[in-house]
């Protein structure tokens, strides 16, 4: 696949309801948008699991538990601050309208 995105245009248009664009079907580790002036993205969850683990019982693996903690440490670290300043500026806003 020299030239993936018209490759991948073409078969959306030929099969538009091909696996490949459905999108359980994917297993994506990271996920990044690039816009000025900042990079945004994320880490899935699957990012975190060690794959290894997949073919034993993750039900009783310390390392399943670790990738879920360190998801959500993350998750948090990287969207409380939005959160809460989105929170703030929303009350701000009505108490000035309520003033």
């Amino acid at each position: 696949m020299n030239n993936a995105p018209a490759s991948l245009h073409q078969l959306s248009q030929s099969e538009p309801t091909h696996l490949l664009f459905n999108t359980e079907s994917w297993l994506g580790l990271q996920v990044k948008q690039p816009r000025l002036p900042v990079e945004t993205g994320y880490r899935s969850f699957w990012d975190y699991l060690n794959l290894s683990i997949i073919n034993k019982d993750i039900s009783d693996s310390a390392n399943f538990n670790s990738a879920i903690i360190n998801f959500f440490q993350d998750w948090t670290e990287n969207n409380l601050q939005s959160i809460t300043d989105e929170t703030i500026a929303q009350s701000r806003d009505k108490i000035s309208k309520g003033l």
